[in-house]
């Protein structure tokens, strides 16, 4: 009888993992190289990444009117903004943004609340 024992050390599954080592270091690398490369441009996408997190201001021109969902939308769809409550919407983290004189910065992300002022402010009860 022939022995068929399979060599464990050339799996498929340890190749793969190997493998995506591999591509991983060298995405790393032109990451690395594009830094390197052109500091500035790092430094500008930075900016851009930490001004987004913010909400834009009242100011509607920074937004799109949305006639489906009755809401001022950024045109890169991450901010969404309700001018006759106040009210901002991050998409991509899902909270709700309230900014007036008396709670400037205040974050709530209690989404059935802010359901309840929209719906009143669309009523004219707000």
């Amino acid at each position: 009888m022939m022995n068929l024992l399979k060599d464990r050390s050339a799996s498929p599954a340890r190749d793969l993992s190997a493998e995506r080592r591999e591509k991983r270091e060298k995405r790393r690398e032109k990451r690395r190289a594009e830094r390197e490369r052109d500091p500035a441009a790092e430094k500008s996408s930075q900016k851009a990444a930490t001004q987004s997190l913010f909400p834009p201001g009242g100011d509607l021109a920074q937004y799109v009117y949305d006639y489906h969902t009755y809401w001022y939308v950024t045109h890169d769809q991450v901010w969404w903004y309700r001018p006759d409550i106040t009210l901002w919407y991050d998409s991509r983290s899902g909270c709700y943004y309230s900014y007036d004189g008396a709670d400037y910065g205040k974050k709530d992300s209690n989404e059935d609340r802010f359901i309840e002022m929209v719906g009143s402010a669309a009523l004219g009860t707000a």
